[in-house]
């Protein structure tokens, strides 16, 4: 497993994709954590390319396993990019037209509170901001976990915030915790965070550069995908025949609108009227037991290739 050894699996992996295959992706780094950890964009196919997707995965410390399934899915595209095909288009004639943009690790401090406790934070005045949160939650009532489960369980950033609930779509609706937490607390604004900086960075400079086809959020759990934000008419019609292909690929069921405040689907689809989903993998709840994913992992290995090939065939998408 990737954290089996802390980040550095992670990062080695990363360094292996970069020799390997640096003519099949482009890596940046978007920017770095509060602990001081990048956070990766891996860029599969041709980074100018017309059409362009963004997966991203980690965005909850509880939730890293899919993680685990995006750097799955990149080793698949790689080994197999001039071989293998989607409905007759090669993978390399897919992902030239329509790159995907991976983000595998989104919130790479909370994976390590989430795996290791305090203990993985390597900055000792943020280890000890973090007690105080702990300590914050039991006095509130927030919690009745002992230390180890309660960090194990956690959900937000090192700092505290929820990523998903950071983003600048009725930001001042959402139901926030008032101080810092292991969940549901929003921030003091949208995108306070260098995390959901980076991410919101990356999809507002596609955005603007009038590529940017969709937005697919990976989360856990429920085997479920949310993509219903009020959209109407022609859009409306194109985005439920995507999405529909998406439940046959994966067998999760799709649910009907359900309040998203501040998070960043629900940004993408309302602010900038772009396709978006969230994608609720595994049957157990979060953190979901690594046994779960090779299952994961099969059922949603085609889900870039549906999504570009849709993209590639609506040229007015």
């Amino acid at each position: 497993m990737i954290f089996d050894t802390g980040l550095r699996d992670y990062k080695s992996t990363i360094l292996h994709f970069i020799s390997r295959y640096s003519k099949i992706i482009t890596v940046n780094m978007l920017g770095r954590s509060h602990d001081g950890t990048g956070i990766y964009d891996i860029c599969l196919g041709k980074p100018t390319a017309r059409k362009q997707i963004v997966l991203h995965a980690g965005c909850h410390a509880r939730e890293s396993l899919n993680t685990c399934v995006l750097m799955d899915m990149l080793e698949y595209f790689c080994e197999n990019y001039t071989a293998c095909r989607y409905h007759g288009k090669r993978f390399m004639e897919l992902f030239e037209t329509c790159a995907v943009h991976f983000l595998p690790l989104l919130n790479p401090d909370g994976a390590m509170l989430s795996h290791f406790g305090p203990a993985g934070i390597q900055n000792e005045h943020l280890r000890t901001e973090i007690q105080k949160i702990f300590e914050s939650d039991l006095q509130a009532g927030y919690t009745a976990l002992e230390h180890n489960e309660y960090f194990r369980r956690w959900k937000a950033n090192a700092k505290g915030v929820d990523l998903n609930r950071n983003f600048d779509s009725a930001f001042g609706q959402y139901p926030s915790r008032s101080a810092p937490s292991c969940e549901n607390y929003k921030g003091i604004h949208p995108e306070s965070e260098p995390e959901s900086t980076a991410l919101a960075h990356l999809i507002a400079t596609l955005y603007r550069a009038g590529t940017l086809c969709a937005v697919l959020s990976y989360h856990s759990s429920g085997e479920e995908i949310y993509w219903d934000y009020g959209q109407t008419g022609k859009r409306r019609t194109m985005e439920s025949t995507l999405v529909r292909e998406l439940s046959a690929l994966t067998g999760y069921r799709l649910l009907p609108e359900a309040p998203d405040e501040a998070g960043c689907s629900d940004w993408v689809s309302r602010r900038l009227g772009v396709f978006a989903c969230t994608i609720e993998t595994g049957k157990h709840s979060a953190p979901v037991p690594e046994e779960e994913l090779p299952e994961i992992t099969a059922r949603n290995m085609l889900v870039p290739c549906a999504a570009a090939d849709f993209f590639v065939n609506h040229t007015e998408a």
